[in-house]
């Protein structure tokens, strides 16, 4: 999944997006469960890597520090993006 969201166009990658940082019960359980496994961080830290820096980027960021807890890779997503200081 990092590879094909790596090397998504922008319409896909606008999908992706969408469907795990987007309004809506779905889309904020494909973060949770995202935030929750231990492969899915990598997957949600391509992701906002790919997400061009602005108000698009500091939603999604903002929503995955919503979903942090401690005992979910959040915090290792937030601080691999340099993000950890705003969790």
């Amino acid at each position: 999944a990092e590879v094909v969201l790596s090397l998504a166009s922008g319409p896909l990658l606008d999908a992706a997006a969408e469907s795990i940082f987007g309004a809506g019960e779905p889309a904020s359980a494909a973060l949770r469960q995202l935030v929750e496994h231990q492969f899915g961080n990598y997957v949600l830290q391509t992701l906002l890597r790919r997400l061009a820096d602005g108000p698009r980027r500091a939603a999604a960021l903002a929503k995955v520090r919503e979903a942090t807890t401690a005992t979910n890779f959040g915090r290792s997503i937030l601080s691999r993006l340099g993000e950890a200081e705003a969790a």
